[in-house]
């Protein structure tokens, strides 16, 4: 056994290559909003640079602490969870953003529920299922339990409304349930369930139909519901290979909001080009493949169930993101993990990340593997 062994240093380093990168390009993306309407050109990176820290902080503790321990706290984390996402639907019209509740004040900084929902369901959900051979995996009395947790978190963020969480959160369910030994068939039935109703949530709101639209049909919506999406598209394509160069990029200059969250991904296209994105392309694979690695290398089914659901929604997020930027999904607020401004998202993964690194301090060798 690897125990108590040195975490993986490939993650870390690429971790911190990202942080670095993000910092750089939040304030990039952002000055000229910065320096128009707040106080002054380094208002969103300084913040940045505070999120930075505490993610640090939050991803070398728990890095440091035995990811079993997690199991043990896991109902306690789960409810904990599922309260403050109901405690935010609740709330004055007041701590609404554009129509959505989802955030709770934390001093100078915005909490964002869903994210310590996504963390407490999926330790929950690898401990619950670790406790249950493949034999068991076809009795419904073993997965009830976990099927009901899943429903509960993603119909309390689907009513926030936040659909691209919820519908994240649930393709993760469904591959945690794939990788547990689920039969195929019941893994179609989830699969099918979700697909449907996701759409039917996804229609049910006029703004969500309009986004879809203009998905579809992009230039019939060019300054409605496309606009966004056209813009994301024409600030990568202006990069081409090379890039125009750091700070250069002309869509934050208001041609595309969110620059510097939801829409960064487009700036960093601009900027710096394809032979950019490729790198940064390269950077979140490290992570992703490393992750996978170290799920398959764990030394107990809860740890593997656990690093393969923290890297899913690692993978997710990042092509997510990608792809609404690119005009491949429509239009959604997902930001691209530890380099978009917002909330404390960047703390929330870091510390997921560094859950992950401690269970890569904790797994076998290849030649036990073998």
């Amino acid at each position: 056994m690897n125990k108590n062994g040195a975490m993986d240093k490939g993650i870390l380093v690429t971790v911190l290559f990202l942080m670095a990168f993000g910092i750089i390009f939040v304030y990039s993306s952002s000055f000229p909003v910065a320096t128009t309407r707040f106080d002054g050109e380094f208002f969103f990176v300084n913040r940045q640079i505070v999120r930075v820290v505490l993610g640090l902080a939050a991803l070398l503790i728990f890095s440091a602490v035995d990811y079993r321990k997690l199991a043990n706290i896991s109902p306690t984390l789960f409810w904990i969870s599922v309260a403050l996402l109901g405690i935010v639907l609740i709330l004055p019209d007041s701590f609404a953003r554009n129509g959505a509740k989802r955030w709770l004040p934390l001093g100078p900084f915005t909490f964002q529920v869903s994210e310590l929902a996504r963390i407490a369901l999926i330790i929950t959900i690898s401990n619950q299922l670790s406790k249950v051979d493949e034999e068991g995996m076809k009795k419904w009395s073993n997965l009830r339990t976990p099927v009901i947790c899943s429903i509960i978190v993603v119909i309390l963020i689907m009513k926030e409304p936040n659909y691209s969480t919820g519908m994240l959160i649930a393709v993760l369910v469904v591959a945690m349930f794939f990788v547990s030994g689920l039969q195929k068939r019941w893994i179609a039935l989830l699969a099918t369930l979700g697909v449907g109703g996701a759409l039917a949530f996804g229609l049910s709101a006029g703004y969500r139909m309009k986004r879809v639209m203009a998905f579809l049909k992009p230039e019939e919506n060019a300054s409605g519901s496309a606009f966004q999406s056209n813009q994301a598209l024409m600030g990568i394509g202006h990069g081409g290979v090379m890039g125009q160069g750091l700070g250069a990029g002309e869509q934050k200059h208001f041609f595309l909001p969110e620059s510097y969250t939801d829409f960064i991904y487009s700036i960093l296209g601009e900027e710096i080009g394809f032979i950019g994105l490729t790198v940064l392309g390269a950077a979140y694979l490290i992570i992703i493949l490393r992750g996978f690695m170290i799920a398959r290398n764990a030394q107990d089914r809860f740890g593997s169930l656990l690093a393969f659901g923290i890297t899913i929604i690692f993978a997710s997020y990042f092509l997510m993101h990608t792809f609404v930027n690119a005009r491949l999904f429509p239009t959604t607020g997902v930001p691209l993990p530890f380099i978009s401004y917002g909330g404390m998202s960047l703390v929330f993964t870091a510390a997921s990340i560094g859950i992950l690194l401690n269970i890569s301090r904790n797994q076998r060798s290849s030649k036990e593997f073998r």
